[in-house]
């Protein structure tokens, strides 16, 4: 290992080990996604009111607008009707005004809906930027265990559809609901007031509705646990082929891959077909209702104004306000379908966002900054599964200056033992020491800029060759990015690309050679090649 101002390492790479191998974890995503609680969990919600909060002035308005829009959407029937009545007492002044209220009235309907809409939309989008970013920081800082354990297309799933998905209880989710009800009682108030022995006949069909509702959502929210399910063994399964087509293609993979993933897809294509087949039962059945309900009312309205016991401006405003009647429970039974997705997509989040860090700096570590290479193993154990050792009892040691090279065969431990010196894993016995120090005791954060790591498979960021270099050292001028190109002996070959050090790299590399991609050097803010010119030693 390198000594000097830094410490070299080669051949770190990842360790996949599958489902299941944390060492006193939490589980893993796979196993976790169809065990959740209930549709409309408080404490969920109250976590999401959290993200929400900064901006009350605007929810406060928005409340304000669906009151304003709620009002004018309920009285709107009335008025054709009042209009009628005016028609059949030949009263032309009262037509006038009642067609002016009518115009009036749509037009404080159209800019409360659209203010309330965009405020609502305002405070939705801030929040899923606060929920996204809070994601991505933690996730980036989670240790090496998360990632071991957990398909790469589930983290994906969860941080883009989930994410997408909560935009609607953020967005209009919760407020819709609120202002849908308040649409309900206003209109059966209404109702009553015209005419309380229809309104009893129309009230029959509230409890129908109930029971069907209350049915159609327990077979929903199981319909859509799958869905969610499904389309994560979709990306996991996409991720996995994407990332290994060289892979795949070297070893004429694709017929068989190609029939794997028809096998998930078909899986994650009946979710959604029974998802959508129990959302779409729904709609018909309140239309059916509703036309039951407007006949009764107009078969019975229609015999009162034969009597004389009601006008037939209020009969039509009657027939207007069933039609409006049931729009809030359409409404209401679509806002609950994207309530429960919305639920569903921010426990997953919360899952993510709650998992432990099993590598974490202590209250009181303390930055490294000798940086003189003195590294010790001392009576070192570690495993990655709990009961089998991978390392038992190891010492070394080795000073300042000294190179040292670990050979074996694979599996031998070469990996765990660079791993647990940059502090990806924690030791379950004995200590790691560098410069003295035990490595639980410094932060990993100065740590690691003490070392130089070269992997075996080095992953290219998207950018420009000279971004990549200067990837650990953002700051790095342009003297030090080529004394590192020159270190490793690609300068030559970046100087024949077309624009040189700025030219354009596709994400991983895709258009560089393996060989091209292993000999850009990546440094951090201490790595060797960049301060004094020499480059990072491989072990």
């Amino acid at each position: 290992m390198g000594g000097g101002g830094g410490m070299g390492m080669g051949g770190f790479r990842g360790i996949a080990l599958g489902s299941g191998t944390r060492m006193g974890g939490s589980g893993n995503l796979t196993t976790s996604e169809a065990d959740f609680g209930k549709a409309f969990d408080p404490r969920v919600l109250g976590r999401l009111w959290r993200y929400a909060a900064p901006f009350k002035l605007r929810i406060w308005a928005g409340i304000v607008l669906l009151l304003i829009n709620t009002l004018a959407s309920v009285v709107n029937p009335l008025i054709p009707g009042l209009a009628i009545n005016e028609i059949t007492k030949h009263n032309q002044t009262g037509l006038f005004w009642m067609c002016f209220f009518f115009l009036v009235n749509n037009t404080i309907l159209w800019l409360s809906q659209f203010q309330q809409v965009y405020q609502m939309t305002w405070v939705g989008q801030h929040a899923l930027y606060r929920v996204a970013s809070d994601m991505f920081h933690h996730v980036a800082s989670l240790s090496l265990t998360f990632f071991d354990e957990n398909e790469t297309g589930r983290v994906m799933a969860r941080m883009q559809n989930d994410v997408t998905v909560l935009q609607q209880v953020l967005s209009n989710g919760m407020i819709s609901i609120f202002g849908s009800f308040l649409s309900l009682i206003g209109i059966m108030v209404f109702l009553f007031v015209l005419q309380w022995e229809l309104a009893l006949l129309v009230s029959i069909s509230i409890p129908v509705m109930t029971i069907a509702l209350w049915v159609w959502q327990r077979t929903a929210r199981r319909a859509f646990l799958r869905a969610r399910d499904s389309i994560s063994e979709v990306n996991a399964t996409i991720q996995e082929n994407v990332s290994g087509a060289r892979v795949i293609q070297s070893l004429t993979r694709e017929r068989q891959n190609s029939h794997n993933f028809e096998r998930v897809n078909d899986k994650n294509m009946q979710a959604n077909v029974h998802a959508g087949k129990v959302t779409a039962f729904i709609q018909p059945l309140v239309a059916v209702v509703s036309a039951i309900a407007l006949a009764v009312a107009v078969f019975v309205g229609g015999l009162m104004v034969r009597s004389g016991a009601l006008e037939l401006g209020f009969l039509v405003s009657y027939a207007l306000y069933i039609n409006r009647f049931f729009d809030p429970i359409r409404d209401m039974t679509q806002q609950y379908s994207n309530m429960q997705r919305a639920t569903v997509a921010a426990e997953r989040i919360f899952e993510i966002l709650d998992w432990p860090q099993d590598v974490a700096d202590a209250p009181d570590a303390q930055e490294l900054t000798s940086g003189r290479g003195e590294i010790e193993f001392r009576d070192v154990h570690f495993g990655y599964k709990e009961g089998v050792e991978v390392l038992h009892g190891l010492d070394i040691h080795v000073k300042p200056g000294e190179h040292v090279a670990f050979v074996g065969p694979t599996g031998a431990g070469k990996t765990t033992v660079i791993s647990l010196l940059a502090r990806f894993y924690d030791v379950t016995g004995g200590a790691v020491l560098v410069d003295g120090h035990d490595v639980r005791d410094i932060t990993m954060q100065s740590l690691r800029s003490q070392m130089g790591i070269v992997l075996q498979d080095p992953f290219i960021f998207s950018g420009t060759i000279r971004g990549n270099i200067a990837f650990g050292k953002p700051d790095a001028t342009d003297a030090e990015v080529e004394t590192a190109a020159r270190a490793v002996g690609v300068h030559d070959l970046i100087m024949r690309m077309e624009k040189g050090y700025d030219t354009r790299v596709l994400p991983n590399g895709a258009n560089l050679s393996l060989g091209q991609r292993q000999l850009t050097p990546r440094s951090s803010s201490r790595t060797v090649c960049l301060l004094c010119g020499t480059p990072t030693a491989s072990s």
